[in-house]
């Protein structure tokens, strides 16, 4: 449950992880790979607000990666870990 590292594995190739930056308390989760680093970050607001900051690398818009799966599937994740901390304290 604690765990701040979410791995994807595509059949296009891509392979990425989701990994918490800044520390345990962090609101902002980056989508890594070996080849590109760190190419998408996705930041929660603060307080009980389900709205997200997305912010992508601009080299890779002509690349052929899923930025619109990747950015859906990093904000679920951050959701569901966030249900299950609210459900863990109640």
């Amino acid at each position: 449950m604690w765990d701040s590292k979410n791995y994807i594995s595509l059949t296009s190739g891509l392979n990425a992880e989701l990994l918490r930056e800044g520390g345990i308390f962090s609101r902002k989760m980056v989508w890594s790979n070996k080849q590109l680093g760190n190419f998408m970050t996705l930041k929660s607001c603060a307080g009980f607000s389900k709205t997200f900051t997305i912010t992508f690398d601009q080299n890779l818009i002509n690349k052929p990666i899923p930025l619109a799966l990747l950015s859906l599937v990093g904000a679920n994740i951050i959701l569901l870990k966030q249900a299950q901390a609210a459900a863990v304290i109640t």
